[in-house]
Order: structure tokens, then C-alpha cells, then sequence
């Protein structure tokens, strides 16, 4: 068994804890390369609360029309950072609605102030949220783990984030340089990434990769019981959430 590679993530987080003041941590990267697991495993380890950006699309009537073809054009990063980011920072209590893309509407939602807030999801780490952001983590994987894991996870919805939201997300990546702007950096899949421009910045002790043999993805039931023992395997697999983007 393989160290956990994650213990620099739980050092830092132990550290900016130890301040006694609220801590949000931003946990961005490539689909499929674990971020919502990560994210239950270090709410299960940490405590407090946990966010998913998924819940922070646009409305349709709401979306610019080239939407589909430039990054973020479909988030609502505004009421992500004032609902949400800005209260947590000051350890407020937090009310958010959470939108709903297949009725359309949001779901009221209530959280307690907590020293931790953890917020995952792809286009966590957009420029208009790092004031509010304490670190932000990056995570990885190859081509071929993430094409395996997204047909497990998204079956016959596997040819959209081929054909719409992968080249989205890369372009996302190269325009605001995101991983080299990333404060940790975690590959989850056994190869580094072969088409990506590495010329990352991240301190090297800062950066962990590690060969971890491909396995079935959990699902989201296993992920959220089983998510501290899973990663204490180093066993790294993104169960996802299925909503339309």
C-alpha cells in the first residue's frame, strides 16, 4: 500500500484551520478525475460544509448564445461568490439556492457557519473567486483513465463531454491558466496528462503524482459511506453528478 498522497492537502488544511478563522478550499480539475470524491472524503475527515458549483449553472433564458462554445458562459459565478463564498469567509450563516436544470428553478438551502467550506467542481478556481478562496487544489488524471471513467459514470451521456464539455473545460484550463495557478496539484490517474502544456509553477514538493491501478468507479452512495477508507486505499475515482450543465 502506497502512501496517501494526499497528506500535503491535509497538512495545509490542518494548518490554515489552526488560525481559527473560516478556510475556503476550491477544489477544481479535469472531469472524472476525482474532485467530488476528494471533496466527501476531506468533509468526512474535516467537517464542515460542502459545495458543488454544478448547483451554480445559469438558466437557459439567462446564458449568453455562444454559451456552448466558450467556458464559463453557463455559470452564474456572481451569486456563487455573494451566497455563498463571501459568507463563508466571514462565518455567516449561508442560504443559497441551488438550481435545478431539469425543473428549471432553484432549491432553497441552509447551512450553519462552519470553519470549513470546501467548494468542488469544474470552474471553482475562475478568477472572480480567488479573493475569496483560501486554497485551491487541482486535480488531474490521463486521457484514457478519464475517457474509462466518464463512460462508467455518464453511460450513453459519455459522447457530451467528448463532443461539448471536455474541449470547454481545456479551453477553461489554458485561459486563465489554472493548474499552474492551483496551490496543490494531485494527479489521480497512472500517467501525466500527455497533451498538456506542463509548465506549471507549483513548487515541486507541492506537486504529487502517483501510479494508482484502474478499478470500477464507485458509486455515488459507496463514494459518500465509504470516501475515508476509499482514499486510504489511494484509490481515486469522481462518481459524479449527473446534471445537464
Amino acid at each position: 500500500m502506497g502512501r496517501d498522497i494526499f497528506e500535503p492537502l491535509y497538512e495545509r488544511i490542518e494548518a490554515l484551520l489552526s488560525g481559527h478563522k473560516p478556510v475556503v478550499l476550491a477544489i477544481d480539475g479535469r472531469c472524472g478525475s476525482g474532485k467530488t470524491t476528494l471533496a466527501a472524503a476531506l468533509q468526512e475527515r474535516f467537517g464542515g460544509n460542502l459545495f458543488h458549483t454544478d448547483d451554480f449553472y445559469l438558466p437557459f433564458e439567462r446564458r449568453s448564445p455562444d454559451w456552448e462554445r466558450v467556458a464559463t458562459r453557463n455559470m452564474d459565478f456572481n451569486r456563487l461568490r455573494e451566497e455563498v463564498l463571501i459568507p463563508a469567509t466571514r462565518g455567516e450563516r449561508i442560504t443559497y439556492g441551488a438550481y435545478d436544470p431539469h425543473r428549471r428553478r432553484l432549491r432553497a438551502i441552509a447551512c450553519a457557519p462552519e470553519e470549513l467550506s470546501i467548494l468542488e467542481g469544474s470552474y471553482s478556481h475562475h478568477p472572480i473567486l480567488r479573493g475569496e478562496e483560501d486554497l485551491r487544489v487541482f486535480l488531474t488524471c490521463d486521457k484514457e483513465v478519464q475517457a474509462e471513467r466518464l463512460k462508467e459514470r455518464e453511460g450513453e451521456h459519455y459522447a457530451d463531454f467528448v463532443r461539448r464539455w471536455i474541449p470547454l473545460e481545456e479551453q477553461y484550463f489554458r485561459e486563465y491558466a489554472i493548474r499552474d495557478r492551483s496551490d496543490l496539484v494531485f494527479d489521480t490517474g497512472p500517467h501525466e496528462w500527455q497533451d498538456m502544456d506542463d509548465t506549471s509553477d507549483v513548487a515541486e514538493e507541492e506537486t504529487v503524482a502517483q501510479t494508482i491501478p484502474v478499478k470500477r468507479p464507485l458509486t455515488r452512495r459507496e463514494e459518500l459511506d465509504r470516501s475515508v477508507a476509499f482514499f486510504s486505499r489511494s484509490s481515486f475515482w469522481n462518481g459524479g453528478r449527473k446534471h445537464e450543465k
